[in-house]
């Protein structure tokens, strides 16, 4: 056993940092918590912030993009554009995977009898639209294909070309006749 000399209380030898060391972990922390903070009041900061949580940190974060988004469309989507270019070439593996599972996504909800060439010319009409308008054109499920409430088929009559704000805005959350 062994007395610190600061708070005077017998402890166990690794309750010091080192062998002969004469104050306790304890205390060698408070004197050193004590340093700080009479350092930042002598330089006029006071006392230190307390943290903010993730979810604070979060809902600062999610107002910031709002503003930066109205305030600056133009920028803001290119800087989505590269962002998302980024993550695709540091992860081509989640970017094929990605894509691959929408891919069987559509497979499985494609029934035999579905007009496969008008279906080819709606992609088409899209792809001309974004090229001669320079706006970009998805081409949309009607009836989302995955969604907690309903599955739609990949045919001719769920497509539908709208512009890519309106088609990310949608998400797979609405379609005609939704229940409430």
């Amino acid at each position: 056993m062994k007395t610190c000399n600061k708070c005077g209380i017998e402890k166990s030898p690794d309750c010091f940092y080192l062998v002969h060391s004469y104050e306790c972990k304890d205390c060698v922390k408070s004197r050193a918590k004590n340093y700080y903070y009479q350092a930042r009041d002598a330089a006029g900061k006071g006392p230190r912030k307390p943290k903010r949580s993730p979810e604070e940190i979060r809902a600062i974060d999610r107002v910031r993009s709002a503003k930066f988004r109205k305030e600056q469309p133009e920028l803001s989507k290119q800087r989505r554009t590269l962002a998302c270019r980024r993550w695709t070439k540091k992860y081509p593996e989640k970017s094929a995977e990605r894509a691959r599972g929408r891919e069987a996504q559509k497979k499985g909800a494609t029934p035999r009898w579905a007009n496969k060439f008008i279906m080819q010319e709606i992609y088409h009409l899209s792809w001309l639209r974004t090229r001669v308008t320079g706006l970009q054109f998805h081409v949309d499920h009607i009836v989302p294909l995955n969604s907690p409430l309903v599955c739609g088929l990949h045919v001719e009559h769920n497509l539908q070309i709208l512009d890519g704000g309106s088609n990310v805005a949608k998400s797979n959350r609405s379609w005609p006749d939704m229940p409430e």
